[in-house]
């Protein structure tokens, strides 16, 4: 990457002071105090040295509450510390937010897909399928048969015989039918959230990398 340094910015850094401010704060912000003692000098100087740097848009202030108050690289800072690696951090930082977005995007679509497979699958099953009506067949007419003559038999008398009682039909219990539609989705609704969680990763991961190198 090619960094463009103006003649206040190169002046700036000809200051080894200044250079090793900005390598303390590349470590971690500091306060004032911890600057001074870092650096082994006065609190005066390095407040002289930091609006310096301030005013080159190198370092920047930060208030939390009345009391502290922190200094810390910016990103044309880092540049100046690192004109390579910053640019492959972001490109490898947006990389991987939009491919977390991406991935949570598939997911959603993929539970999407399988919410209306399910619902269409159920819609069928309920559909009755009409049976083929059956075609009469034709009987054949039957031939007459003579009938023998009738003979005197003597009957016997009819014993009787005992009934066995008939055995009564069990009522069926009556079970509730669980239809499709009322089925849990085991194992799906991880991918909704799934998808959620990295839609959600990806938006935390751009907005820390435009904080970072703005």
């Amino acid at each position: 990457m090619r960094i463009v340094l103006d003649r206040k910015v190169l002046f700036l850094l000809s200051s080894e002071t200044r250079m090793e401010i900005l390598k303390k704060l590349d470590e971690r912000r500091m306060t004032l105090s911890e600057l001074s003692r870092a650096l082994n000098l006065s609190k005066a100087t390095v407040k002289e040295h930091l609006n310096k740097l301030l005013e080159a848009g190198l370092v920047r202030r930060v208030e939390e509450g009345r009391k502290w108050k922190y200094y810390e690289l910016t990103s044309e800072g880092r540049r100046i510390l690192y004109p390579e690696e910053v640019p492959l951090k972001l490109i490898l930082s947006i990389f991987a937010a939009l491919a977390s977005m991406l991935v949570g995007v598939y997911e959603l679509l993929r539970f999407k897909a399988y919410k209306v497979e399910k619902a269409f699958e159920v819609a069928v099953k309920k559909v009755p399928t009409p049976l083929p009506e059956k075609a009469p067949m034709p009987t054949p007419a039957k031939a007459p048969t003579p009938l023998p003559a009738p003979t005197k038999t003597p009957t016997p008398a009819a014993i009787p015989s005992p009934t066995p009682p008939t055995p009564q039909p069990e009522i069926a219990k009556k079970v509730p039918a669980v239809t499709e539609a009322a089925k849990p989705l085991v194992g799906i609704d991880f991918h909704f959230y799934l998808g959620l969680a990295l839609i959600f990763v990806g938006v935390i991961l751009i907005a820390y990398t435009a904080r970072k190198f703005r």
